[in-house]
């Protein structure tokens, strides 16, 4: 394993047992006084050279066998010492008798090792510091003599780990309304995670800041790679502070603490957790609006925002523009000396494309057709692996541009978003929502696949990533590991943001919703009847209390209700026309309605709710406060006909027909079936000019049955102040009361007409 001197790139061989050596070269220059970790495997097939865990290149050197001639192993030297010497610093060097996998080698190359692990042939930890003798820990007994090479007091430094904690402590500050800073402020502490000041007891820990004013508290600490960690979080001091309880779903260790794993990244997060639980704390999700004037977001960019070391590209964005007639639009840049190493930007109604140096434009600029709309959430995919621009709208493809180009890193250093600096134009008017940046050319399937999804930050080849959530400050947070956080200028936080699209079978109403809505739980709709029109057949549209004013017409089988923990779901019909309309062909459809109150309709037919061939099932709802008027009045509260109705703990109360006829004010039932039950009551209802106060049943297919329910102080102008029954309808009553019904005319309990009938039993009266 050597450095090659005329190229300054290390290599690995073996000398073949036939003569000759096999010899595998990095990619890498290896610069002065850097220190780099090289590892060379064979396994019989491929020879392989790693430079700081990654593999540079490999040869297939099948067929070949390891020279077996006994040698003595040399370092810092060639032959038997006499050539080759190497000029530097050397530190752990290890030699196995396996191949290790590029996993393995990446894995291990921070790890102390015990010298009892499997394959250890040699271990030279380099740690003596003093005397002749290197010694091999590998239990083998490999020791060297030391010719000439001196120690270094502090040998290879393993580079830690930036591990950034937060922990959300809105709702803890919420409930008890006082400033942590007030109980001596919050720490992360305990378990391994050790202290800021090392004279201080171990559980002191580290103190977090809220810098933002967000109540999300953050400390990034450096901690070593490739290490577990258990800790938790702690209001006040040490000495009386309150510690978060133990965690008993997730915690570990002896006293169940928090817990976590460093591997071999420069940095890592972890959190945001929510105080004294297991579960992340999403903040809600967040947009920023910019009014295309002079609000903008920009950032010192580390160098994870450099793509020229590995020529590819991908970066994703949701825009919503408020206007598409000003020309250039910038979206985000990576930029320095007044260029930018690459920038989206919006011209227009086109996607555009732009590398500072004018790369990338052998076949002309990179412009899509007229493809974005404005006050429309759209997502921009852009991508380059290499060998072709490709830009994606919503995840399909729309530009294709093959073009051969690299990346600049004289334009690198910052990041700006919605703005272009130097001369502050190329101003962004509209929302901006879920920003990421890739040093790999993501394909369209990935695209697609995240879209809609949340990434954890620390997916391969992420390098920025601002989802845009913080909702508070003034701080727009990278929540990949390199810390490309932004300072928002003038930009406001906004709920108006993305939605993926949404199937149901569930739908929400909410009166804090909106019709712009999705209609899931997170974004529900502000109307009844949009879920309505957006639900397929059997779906559920779940309301939320509040009071909907709207006349909803329901023309498909669903099941409509909520119930009634935090108030009365109302729909109020507004003296509009019948607050509910199902209408079906022929039995076509089924409705089930349970926990509503129907309220203040007007109509013809039906004030309250109108049903023509349809089965509909009622559950603990109220129509009340109803009307027909005019020609053809029938029905204040309920109007049935060609339908069945099942009504379970129902009231029907204070429902007026007013006009000729004015029949039913309770329910105009025609060829109906009705089944009333469960404690069900038709009360206080008034046929102002006709029949029928409660129940008006007409014609031979009408079957009304009441199973321990009540018809009562119902009153008419002519006949049958409680029921009304004509035309060979049937009515029965089974441990069921008419009573207190009153007419003007005829039959204030019950009046019958032309062969129909009337039974009653089971303790009815």
């Amino acid at each position: 394993l050597c450095v090659q001197q005329s190229s300054s790139k290390p290599y690995f061989n073996f000398r073949h047992s036939g003569g000759g050596n096999r010899t595998v070269i990095a990619n890498t220059e290896i610069n002065l006084d850097e220190w780099y970790h090289i590892a060379g495997s064979w396994d019989g097939s491929n020879l392989n050279i790693y430079v700081n865990g990654n593999l540079e290149n490999s040869q297939d050197e099948s067929g070949a066998e390891i020279n077996s001639s006994a040698s003595h192993v040399i370092i810092g030297a060639s032959g038997e010492g006499s050539s080759g010497h190497f000029d530097g610093l050397v530190d752990e060097v290890i030699i196995w008798d396996t191949a290790l996998s590029g996993e393995q080698i990446s894995e291990l190359m921070y790890t102390q090792f015990t010298g009892n692990e499997e394959g250890l042939a040699g271990y030279w930890k380099f740690n003596a510091g003093e005397g002749e003798t290197l010694y091999d820990h590998s239990g083998n007994s490999n020791h060297g003599e030391i010719n000439g090479a001196a120690w270094d007091e502090e040998g290879y430094q393993a580079p830690t780990t930036a591990v950034t904690f937060s922990v959300n402590m809105r709702d803890y500050v919420e409930e008890f309304g006082d400033s942590l800073d007030s109980y001596g402020g919050l720490y992360v502490a305990g378990g391994n995670i050790g202290s800021t000041n090392p004279e201080d007891s171990l559980f002191m820990g580290h103190q977090m800041y809220d810098d933002d004013g967000n109540n999300i508290y953050e400390v990034t600490l450096d901690l070593e790679r490739n290490t577990h960690y258990e800790y938790r979080y702690r209001i006040g001091p040490a000495s009386n502070g309150n510690w978060e309880q133990n965690f008993d779903d997730c915690g570990g260790g002896y006293f169940g603490d928090r817990y976590f794993d460093t591997d071999f990244r420069d940095s890592i997060s972890v959190g945001p957790f929510c105080w004294n639980s297991c579960e992340n704390c999403i903040l809600p999700n967040r947009s920023l609006s910019f009014d295309g004037v002079d609000d903008y977001v920009s950032g010192t960019a580390s160098t994870s925002l450099d793509v020229s070391n590995t020529n590819n590209l991908t970066i994703n964005a949701w825009v919503k523009p408020a206007d598409l007639n000003g020309g250039n639009q910038r979206v985000i840049s990576h930029h320095g000396n007044s260029y930018s190493q690459y920038a989206l930007l919006l011209d227009d109604d086109k996607i555009y494309f732009n590398v500072g140096n004018g790369e990338f434009e052998q076949n002309g600029a990179n412009y899509s057709n007229s493809v974005l709309t404005i006050n429309e959430w759209q997502h921009i995919g852009l991508t380059y692996d290499g060998e072709a621009i490709r830009f994606y709208l919503n995840s399909s493809l729309i530009f294709e541009n093959f073009v051969d180009g690299n990346f600049s890193q004289d334009y690198i250093g910052e990041f700006f978003i919605g703005i272009r600096p130097e001369t502050y134009v190329e101003d962004f008017i509209g929302g901006l929502d879920e920003i990421s940046i890739w040093n790999t050319a993501l394909t369209q399937e990935q695209i697609q696949l995240n879209m809609y999804n949340d990434l954890s930050g620390n997916e391969i080849g992420l390098v920025g990533y601002w989802n845009f959530n913080d909702g508070e400050g003034e701080t727009l947070t990278d929540l990949s590991p390199y810390g490309n956080h932004g300072t928002i200028n003038g930009a406001t936080w906004s709920n108006d943001v993305r939605q993926e699209p949404y199937y149901g079978p569930e739908w929400y109403v909410s009166t804090e919703g909106s019709d712009d809505n999705n209609g899931s739980y997170d974004y529900p709709f502000a109307s009844v009847q949009r879920a309505i029109d957006a639900a397929n057949d059997y779906d559920m549209v779940e309301i939320s209390s509040g009071e909907y004013f709207e006349n909803i017409v329901i023309n498909k089988s669903l099941n409509i209700g909520g119930n009634n923990e935090n108030g009365y779901i109302i729909i109020n019909g507004n003296q509009n026309g019948s607050t509910a309309r199902i209408e079906g062909v022929s039995d076509s459809i089924i409705v089930s309605l349970y926990g509503l109150r129907f309220t203040n309709g007007r109509s013809d037919k039906g004030g309250g709710i109108f049903i023509s061939n349809a089965l509909v099932e009622m559950a603990q709802c109220d129509i009340y406060n109803n009307q027909t008027a005019g020609q053809g009045s029938q029905g204040a509260g309920i109007y049935s006909v060609n339908s069945s109705l099942n009504i379970s703990n129902c009231y029907l109360w204070i429902n007026n027909a007013d006009d000729l006829p004015g029949l039913g004010a309770g329910i105009y039932a025609e060829n109906s079936l009705v089944n009333i039950n469960d404690n069900s009551h038709i009360s206080n209802n008034n046929s102002s000019s006709g029949s029928g106060g409660g129940i008006y049943a007409v014609g031979q297919n009408s079957h009304i049955e009441l199973f321990n329910s009540g018809v009562d102080n119902n009153s008419s102008q002519q006949k049958g102040g409680g029921l009304y029954i004509i035309d060979s309808a049937m009515v029965f009553l089974y441990d069921s009361k008419v009573n207190d019904n009153t007419t003007s005319e005829q039959g204030g309990g019950v009046y019958l007409e032309n062969n129909s009938y009337f039974s009653a039993s089971d303790n009815s009266r």
